[in-house]
């Protein structure tokens, strides 16, 4: 617990490197810490941009069977972030529809899957998710460029 509480001082004092070496550690200590494997698989997908490396700490996670809610819509959410990232819009459209289920509030996952359904050219279910990524951006898992994008879909029909 000490190096997960570790990783996040280094995570908001930007030292992304100590953050993934404090977060490695807390998992290899305790395996079951499925907050530690969320939090590394995002810092991998959002600072190293690497969604292979991410994918299976996520997977592991999600076989630990986290009760709490916010943390099975966070895991499935950076899922479909990673299969999106390695150009495969229906995996990943699949794991936002798990995360959506879950929180159908999720802004994040509405601004993901809004660009995987552009991938997939459903331009209509494409607009809606923009439209649902624009009404929660305030989220604060909402990346801002995502929220640039949706407002930008928006003002253009999404493409049409």
């Amino acid at each position: 617990i000490a190096h997960y509480n570790l990783a996040g001082v280094h995570e908001k004092g930007l030292d992304f490197d100590a953050a993934v070496r404090e977060y490695t550690t807390a998992i290899r200590a305790r395996p079951d810490l499925y907050f530690a494997y969320n939090n590394l698989a995002r810092l991998y997908l959002l600072r190293r941009h690497d969604p292979g490396s991410a994918l299976p700490l996520l997977r592991q996670a999600l076989k630990l069977e986290p009760e709490q809610a916010e943390i099975r819509y966070s895991l499935y959410k950076n899922e479909g972030w990673a299969h999106l990232s390695l150009g495969l819009p229906a995996q990943a459209a699949a794991s936002l529809t798990r995360a959506l289920e879950i929180n159908a509030e999720g802004g994040a996952a509405y601004c993901l899957l809004a660009q995987a359904e552009e991938s997939r050219e459903n331009t209509a279910d494409a607009l809606a998710d923009w439209e649902q990524c624009a009404a929660f951006s305030f989220d604060e898992d909402v990346e801002p460029e995502w929220a640039a994008m949706a407002q930008e879909r928006l003002s253009t029909g999404a493409g049409q």
